[in-house]
């Protein structure tokens, strides 16, 4: 029975018309705040494919819906990623200057235990005020980090804020080279590259989130192997560099090595720079034809 006898029936003329019943489609109907139906393959196998109307009988069955399924979405989300490096490209460089970064962060601060017997030796300070160096860096770090996650990435962006970061912390690892005390490296040194480094690991995190989606979880495990990286790599090399250059010298090529991550710093290119922008042409002042104006196009002031 077709919608129309159900209506002539007693249903009140309320029926919802269909264009085809293909099992699984979403076919557009007269109701109101309803734009679909979703046809079982039941009711297909029970009326074909020749009805144009859905019998009311069957209602309790269909599924209404006021947009395509979410499956129909997907495409719409990956059209919204085409022609932008997600998965793959300039994202791969993305991973590599983050890996850098924080490979060159973590590892300093790692580098920094075998750095604290020689300001003992060289300063004369006591263990309990060394030991301030990495404690007031700790402190800036997390102090930093909270300012440079919620308002310094906003106002300037990622890769400005990464670019500030290595600033500071490069100028923080100069200090150390014109130490004269170890209150004048706690004033300095410690401070400044708590704030740099607060600058460096979030947003590098950040971006890789934005450059990865279904591999995310590889490119944010192979960034955070920086950490083991660097943490085995620089105490050695921190060894080597005082028994050859002592620790003037040793600060010196260690400032020279994390001044590397300006390289890091400088390809965190915004993934929204990708996208390509479409010329906005400027409407015609003259009469006539009006190519960019919406509607029925306006001729000879007519519409």
């Amino acid at each position: 029975m077709t919608a129309q006898e159900n209506g002539n029936a007693g249903m009140g003329g309320d029926t919802r018309e269909a264009k085809e019943h293909n099992s699984g489609d979403n076919i557009p109907v007269n109701v109101d705040k309803c734009s679909y139906i979703r046809v079982p393959d039941d009711y297909v196998k029970a009326h074909g494919h020749e009805s144009d109307s859905v019998d009311l009988k069957d209602a309790d069955g269909l599924k209404l819906c006021s947009e395509p399924d979410a499956e129909d979405n997907d495409g719409d989300e990956e059209d919204e990623d085409e022609g932008l490096p997600v998965d793959r490209g300039w994202a791969w460089i993305i991973l590599a200057g983050s890996f850098i970064n924080i490979g060159l962060m973590i590892g300093y601060s790692r580098g920094l235990a075998m750095l604290f017997v020689e300001y003992l030796k060289v300063f004369g300070a006591s263990t309990a005020k060394t030991t301030l160096l990495m404690g007031v860096n700790a402190a800036f770090y997390s102090f930093g980090a909270l300012i440079s996650m919620h308002i310094i990435v906003s106002l300037i962006g990622i890769r400005k804020t990464l670019l500030l970061g290595a600033t500071i912390t490069c100028i923080g690892m100069m200090t150390a080279i014109f130490a004269t005390s170890i209150d004048f490296l706690i004033g300095t040194h410690s401070i400044l590259i708590g704030l740099g480094n607060s600058m460096i690991y979030g947003p590098s995190m950040v971006n890789i989130g934005h450059y990865f989606k279904k591999r995310r979880g590889l490119a944010s495990a192979a960034a955070m192997s920086s950490v083991s990286f660097g943490g085995s790599v620089f105490p050695p090399l921190v060894r080597y560099l005082l028994d050859e250059f002592g620790l003037f010298g040793t600060m010196t090529i260690l400032t020279g090595i994390v001044m590397n991550m300006f390289v890091g710093a400088a390809v965190q290119r915004p993934l929204e720079s990708f996208r390509k922008k479409t010329p906005v042409k400027k409407p015609h002042n003259g009469k006539g034809y009006n190519p960019t104006s919406q509607g029925t196009p306006q001729i000879f002031g007519y519409q």
